[in-house]
């Protein structure tokens, strides 16, 4: 069984969501499951916001991706990085 705890700002409550399917994180070159590994995500404001607007029939996969400024890929690299 698989949780997600969403803490809020203002509380010490932390709330419990079952999350299914599993969460996947991939970190450089490596894929992470929340079936297999607690994954924990930290997203500012304008992420979260950016994310609550992905539209699915463009971003079918529901993926959101985040370079550092100093990358040295281009667009399309981005992208098939992502879909790797």
């Amino acid at each position: 069984m698989v949780f997600l705890i969403d803490q809020l700002k203002h509380t010490s409550t932390a709330h419990l969501f079952k999350a299914s399917p599993a969460m996947n994180v991939k970190i450089g070159d490596t894929w992470y499951s929340s079936d297999e590994t607690p994954i924990c995500i930290q997203v500012n404001e304008v992420e979260q916001q950016q994310i609550a607007d992905l539209d699915r029939s463009v971003a079918h996969h529901g993926k959101y991706a985040v370079f550092p400024e100093s990358v040295d890929m281009t667009r399309e690299e981005m992208i098939c990085w992502m879909q790797e």
